[in-house]
């Protein structure tokens, strides 16, 4: 689980261990790191918390060597780790080249990297389900002249999306984006209608398919929406 820290992915981690799963909590910084152990002591006993940088390759064979050495496998990845680096304070959320680098680093390359260390393994198995969380700000019926990065890296992570899930479509491993919807957390803010755990529970269900669940789909609730 990367970007687990706090606000949605933190919900998504304690629904997992809530349902029975053996959990692994990443998160970037040390602050972040700190406050997720703390968290986990508190009401998540047996979920694992390690330091990962998504941007960093280093960082992601550490924690790849981790989990296998821990466990031996890992069925389910959940890429939540991102960023939103367009500026509010205009009104069309403007951004510097320096920023919207920064914004594919992390939301679109990163998310390649940490699938792309795990998914031999999955294949060697013959299951696996990933879920790149995503947001429907990136859907072809949704764009508009705001959040440049932020838009573009989610419309890239969608269509990255389907094209795993076609190459890996022979071994038994789906993968979606799921849109969590607008959700109260530090990045959705306190006006948003939907709670974390309404968001997490739609990551869940992707990350539990049947064998003959969605693939390459862009996902709200366990539902599909068009022109991901």
């Amino acid at each position: 689980m990367t970007g687990g820290a706090r606000g949605l992915g933190l919900e998504i981690c304690r629904q997992l261990a809530a349902y029975g799963a053996r959990v692994v909590l990443s998160a970037r910084n040390v602050t972040e790191i700190v406050g997720a152990e703390q968290q986990v002591a508190a009401t998540m006993p047996g979920v694992d918390v390690f330091p990962l940088d998504v941007s960093d390759g280093l960082s992601i064979k550490r924690c790849r060597a981790f989990i296998i050495g821990k466990y031996g496998r890992l069925d389910i990845l959940i890429n939540n780790a991102g960023v939103f680096l367009d500026d509010p304070r205009r009104d069309v959320y403007t951004c510097s080249a320096a920023q919207f680098a920064d914004t594919l680093t992390v939301n679109l390359t990163g998310t390649y990297a940490v699938t792309d260390a795990f998914i031999e393994g999955m294949r060697l198995n013959n299951y696996g389900r990933i879920v790149n969380v995503s947001s429907g700000m990136g859907r072809c019926v949704e764009l508009e002249g705001t959040a440049v990065a932020y838009r573009t890296s989610k419309a890239a992570v969608n269509t990255l999306t389907k094209i795993l899930a076609a190459r890996e479509s022979h071994y038994n491993i789906k993968i979606n984006s799921v849109c969590p919807g607008w959700i109260r957390t530090d990045m959705g803010g306190e006006a948003a209608p939907r709670s974390a755990a309404m968001g997490a529970s739609g990551v869940l269900i992707a990350a539990s398919l049947p064998d003959d669940g969605y693939s390459g789909q862009l996902l709200r609730d366990g539902e599909r929406l068009g022109c991901s």
